[in-house]
């Protein structure tokens, strides 16, 4: 058998290997339309609180269940087709990332709303008891070597940069761990004191009423900090080595340019005068 025969299909995820009391799969046939069979399945979800999959014959038509699932606001996944469909070619991060992050939360084992083409659920993927093998629990107070974490993330298949700007990317300073979640959750920042796990945060933009700041949470406490109050749209946030420093984009100045601040948000200043967008 090769390994390709040897992957798990991923319907089995949200059939048998979750082992919730009720689950179940809509399927869009020729006489039901994409908006039809989105309201069915989270109007099922929501009165049984088990897991649906929206079984549609072409990609786009998973991309337009989310959509409409979103502005309901229900909390949904799509299971999204890699492409291309290559061995010389690495798959597309976006895709890769939302397969993992609605196999991250089957191994969790709460009720799912998730929209899946017929060729998204053809192409293998890791096993719910795969993913938890390489799951690795951070708390802080918790007794952990950075050089071990690091071995490890290598391992799982994570690159080592300098700076984190995309999925899959760590990077590590001193007693300072930068890591951007393969799921495209916030990159978080994990400072050690030693063989000790000090603090966990996680710094973003966030969107709200039109506007974009940016705030810092502890993961531990979920104690979340705006650190911008502006008109101007602030993106992009990334902590100095030290953590002492943020820097962002924001154009704030009429084009986009690169701005530095505290890590409490104080004395914002700009530090690029290209032209800009």
């Amino acid at each position: 058998m090769t390994d390709s025969e040897a992957r798990t299909n991923p319907l089995d995820q949200f059939d048998a290997s979750l082992r919730l009391p009720n689950s179940g799969i809509v399927g869009l046939t020729g006489g039901c339309g994409v908006t039809t069979a989105a309201l069915l399945a989270e109007s099922l979800h929501r009165s049984s609180k088990s897991t649906i999959l929206l079984l549609t014959a072409h990609h786009d038509e998973a991309e337009e269940a989310i959509a409409i699932w979103r502005s309901l606001q229900a909390h949904a996944f799509h299971f999204a087709p890699l492409d291309p469909i290559s061995p010389d070619v690495l798959p597309n991060a976006s895709a890769l990332t939302r397969r993992l992050d609605t196999v991250r939360c089957a191994g969790e084992g709460a009720p799912m709303l998730v929209a899946a083409s017929m060729s998204a659920l053809m192409q293998g993927c890791m096993s719910v008891d795969e993913a938890r093998q390489w799951l690795v629990p951070l708390e802080e107070g918790q007794a952990c070597i950075p050089g071990e974490l690091v071995q490890r993330l290598a391992e799982a298949g994570y690159h080592r940069t300098a700076i984190v700007s995309e999925p899959g990317d760590f990077a590590l300073r001193g007693d300072v761990v930068d890591l951007f979640p393969a799921s495209g959750e916030p990159p978080v920042r994990l400072d050690f004191f030693g063989d000790e796990l000090e603090s966990q945060k996680v710094i973003m933009s966030v969107s709200k009423n039109g506007n974009t700041e940016i705030y810092v949470m502890d993961l531990q406490t979920r104690a979340v900090r705006q650190l911008t109050k502006h008109s101007a749209i602030d993106t992009s946030p990334s902590f100095s080595p030290d953590s002492k420093n943020v820097v962002f984009n924001s154009d704030r100045g009429g084009t986009q340019q690169l701005y530095v601040m505290e890590a409490d948000g104080a004395r914002v200043r700009r530090i690029s005068y290209g032209k800009g967008r």
